[in-house]
């Protein structure tokens, strides 16, 4: 939680640092160098060629507003502006910056056209955030008379030049001009390529584990606001916009529809990341709230109604951001989530810059400044990014530390209790007789659990089976079982209960009688599901009692073998058809398990992930509790993974039984003279 707050600090500066750069100004050059462009102009509503055309005189307010000025507001508007060559520009380069226009230009220069930007009827197309940059030749510029500049403006709706448009020096033009651009399109554009890849690697951290459904959301909050932004860079894309591309249905879909596509994912994703949902009632507000905006925006015949429609679906927008705030702030109320108000702190930069953008554009109607709302939402984005990763890291160390230490300490508890016992056995001598009945009670114990297990592997039609079980001292932390149906094999299972004596041996009993009972329940439920309820199950009937598991479990129909793993090692897979060169390998589909989700847990967030595959005559299986791969040899190296995969690639293509003899030699080989410290268990697998 520390660590966020000091990376909400950096980001609030960075929105500082930015904020300033924005609200620099440009700086012009001086009035002996430039000619002066925001001012002074005249505007006809008709061609100038046209005998007859008038021009009369267009004030500021009428430059914002120039759409206004012609029926229906859509058409096109002349703008002309008679000026001499100032002494301090006279034989220099120069060009004109006019800033951005809205919705398209053709500029003319003494009668000869310099730049266009935007499409006309009837195909048009706005380009209203490209700023315009032209560069006069030098052949066409009247050094000591009268010189013209005349814009032909297509309006629809809207219509304006804004920013301070002037005309200079060709270097002083276009460094206004590529400042201007910087912060209004070509930022946006690498923003947006940066969400790009956001957005891939969140989807992939899903596909990875499909119970964080938060990355999912937020890969596609990624993809969309990419979409949404491109009306602010298309400029920036190569070959777009477009003439093919029809400019209503552009706006209809970029600029509007996405408007409200974004809450909606945002306050899915808000659920997501608290572990909440919606009942029926606020899901069917949510989804109308999405929709029927939409459904008006889509009805609009032109842009003209586009934006006049504007104040019956823009605030539609409200609603889901609204509501979103509304859970984050009762999570952080009632603590349902320690890292609730991180993430509702994530969102105040676009609401501080939302904010600026309408006191300086709509109260300060400062015009020439750009819209900053697009970097606040990026800043947003930015503290998503650092709650999720803080989120999955602290998710991963809790996991880590688990699979490390858990065991380790029920050891040592264990061992601890041991020593206590043998002092107490020298202090008082009657418990010697007390060890006595607890050997006896072992012994009992020992017959009876390894009366709960499978004393000889099933002999079926379709499957071999081999198995090697060795308890390492009486009561066994292994269990294993063998499903089957007439003589057809349906399943089996490996699991390994943490820690070692009774404790251990009794979780066994426990667990065994729980997997046995929910796998044969119903063959048609999802195997990961069974793995669920097994899990539940073993929590409820184990009590109070530490100790955890892992395991594998199999269900077996035809060829096809359904796989889950819990924290156990993974099983190797050996291919018939490869003859003597054959190598064991881990499946495609095995090989992408990563899950570490361990069994018996009340504390953990399980999320089992069932694996399928098929095996065909002469393939194997090869399945193993830690002690094979974990045992040592006098020098204190472990066999390892690899001896067991590299084992069994050269266990020949005899029947299971020859395989797993081969495997056995090679572990006694490598371990002769060590004892082994823990349980060991091995099975073979082959299809008939």
């Amino acid at each position: 939680m520390k660590g966020f707050f000091k990376d909400i600090r950096k980001i609030f500066c960075l929105a500082v640092l930015l904020s300033s750069f924005v609200f620099i100004s440009c700086g012009r050059p001086a009035p002996d160098k430039m000619v002066d462009l925001s001012s002074g102009w005249l505007y006809a509503v008709r061609n100038p060629a046209l005998e007859g055309t008038v021009f009369a005189e267009l004030t500021p307010e009428k430059m914002e507003n120039l759409h206004k000025l012609v029926s229906e507001q859509k058409g096109t508007v002349w703008l002309r502006k008679n000026f001499s060559i100032p002494e301090g520009l006279k034989g220099k380069d120069l060009a004109v910056y006019l800033g951005r226009i809205t919705l398209a230009d053709k500029t003319y220069f003494n009668g000869i056209l310099i730049g266009h930007e935007g499409y006309f009827p009837p195909h048009e197309f706005s380009a209203w955030n490209t700023t315009r940059f032209y560069d006069i030749p030098e052949n066409i510029i009247n050094q000591y008379g009268t010189n013209t500049i005349l814009i032909e403006v297509f309006v629809d709706g809207e219509g304006s030049i804004i920013s301070n448009p002037f005309l200079g020096e060709y270097q002083d033009a276009k460094n206004a001009a590529a400042k201007e651009r910087f912060w209004n399109s070509q930022l946006l554009a690498w923003f947006a390529f940066a969400m790009v890849i956001v957005g891939f690697y969140h989807l992939m951290v899903w596909r990875k584990s499909r119970s964080q459904k938060e990355a999912l959301w937020f890969a596609l909050i990624n993809f969309i606001s990419v979409i949404y932004m491109l009306v602010f860079y298309i400029s920036e894309i190569p070959g777009l916009p477009s003439p093919k591309m029809n400019f209503l249905w552009f706006q209809k879909i970029f600029s509007c529809s996405l408007l409200f596509t974004l809450p909606f994912l945002i306050t899915t994703f808000v659920n997501e990341y608290l572990k909440r949902k919606d009942n029926k009632v606020i899901r069917i507000i949510r989804i109308s709230v999405l929709i029927i905006p939409m459904m008006i925006v889509m009805a609009a015949p032109n842009y003209y109604y586009l934006r006049q429609w504007r104040p019956f679906y823009q605030p539609w927008f409200l609603p889901p951001i609204a509501y979103m705030v509304f859970r984050l702030f009762k999570a952080v109320i009632k603590k349902e989530q320690d890292d609730a108000l991180p993430l509702l702190l994530g969102f105040t930069p676009f609401l501080i810059t939302a904010a600026l953008d309408f006191i300086t554009h709509d109260i300060l109607k400062l015009y020439t400044l750009p819209y900053i709302t697009s970097i606040g939402w990026q800043l947003v984005i930015l503290a998503l990014l650092i709650v999720l990763a803080n989120r999955f890291s602290n998710a991963r160390n809790r996991a880590e530390y688990l699979n490390k230490h858990l065991k380790d300490e029920v050891d040592q508890r264990t061992i601890d209790l041991t020593k206590s016992n043998q002092e107490l056995t020298v202090v008082n001598a009657k418990l010697e007789v007390a060890q006595m009945r607890a050997e006896e009670d072992m012994r009992l114990a020992v017959y009876v659990q390894q009366s709960f297990f499978p004393r000889w592997a099933p002999s079926v039609d379709d499957w071999e089976l081999a198995y090697v079980f060795k308890p390492n001292a009486g009561v066994s932390g292994d269990l294993y079982d063998f499903f089957s149906e007439g003589n057809s094999l349906t399943g089996l299972a490996l699991f390994d209960v943490s820690g070692h004596g009774i404790a251990s041996g009794l979780v066994t009993m426990i667990a065994k009688n729980a997997i046995s009972r929910k796998f044969s329940s119903d063959m048609n439920v999802k195997l990961a599901t069974i793995m669920k309820d097994i899990n539940k199950e073993i929590i409820t009937d184990k009590g109070d009692v530490q100790n955890y598991l892992t395991g594998v479990l199999l269900r077996l129909h035809g060829n096809q073998v359904q796989y889950v793993n819990a924290g156990h090692p993974a099983i190797f897979y050996r291919n018939a058809k490869t003859g003597k060169t054959q190598t064991v390998r881990m499946t495609k589909e095995i090989a992408e398990d990563n899950t570490c989700t361990l069994v018996g847990i009340p504390e953990l967030d399980v999320d089992f992930k069932a694996l399928q595959f098929n095996m065909e005559k002469g393939d194997a299986l090869i399945l193993y509790t830690d002690c094979l791969s974990e045992s040592r040899n006098d020098a204190g190296t472990e066999w390892g993974q690899d001896s067991v995969c590299q084992a069994f690639a050269n266990s020949g293509n005899g029947n299971a039984q020859s395989k797993l003899d081969f495997v056995m030699r090679q572990f006694d080989r490598y371990t002769e003279g060590v004892a082994l410290r823990d349980d060991l268990t091995v099975i073979v697998l082959q299809k008939k």
